[in-house]
């Protein structure tokens, strides 16, 4: 298996790097974000989107599980995850419809965090007691 740096070969860092509904299939997890964070630049970012945890439990949407699925993702899980491997979560868009309620989530390695990604983690944090 090739690392991030040799796919990157001799050529510039990606500006942006983009996995979409790629995470939840993922089963190391501390690997795959750590060759996210190796291979944008520090003016790189990475989008993941994959459906969020509390819009499954919330809505009852079950019939979207999967078994391919290794876990699904909530806003505060992701940004621990990112932040044990130098990125963080700057940016969160929510597609309330779209499988039963997805996230999109920006990571940079030193950008601000927006005002979207604060109201997500308090919303979960109010939604999702548990999850600390």
């Amino acid at each position: 298996m090739s690392s991030p740096k040799s796919c990157a070969g001799s050529s510039a860092p990606p500006d942006v790097v983009i996995a979409n509904n790629v995470m939840a299939h993922v089963p190391d997890l501390n690997d795959f974000v750590a060759g996210l964070a190796r291979l944008v630049d520090d003016h790189g970012i990475v989008q993941i989107e994959n459906p969020g945890v509390g819009y499954l439990l919330g809505h009852n949407e079950f019939d979207t599980i999967y078994h391919e699925h290794f876990c699904y993702f909530s806003t505060i899980a992701v940004d621990r995850l990112f932040r044990c491997h130098g990125l963080v979560v700057t940016e969160v868009d929510v597609f309330p419809s779209l499988h039963g309620g997805t996230l999109r989530w920006t990571a940079a390695t030193h950008s601000p965090v927006s005002s979207t990604v604060r109201r997500q983690l308090e919303e979960e944090r109010r939604r999702l007691p548990r999850i600390r």
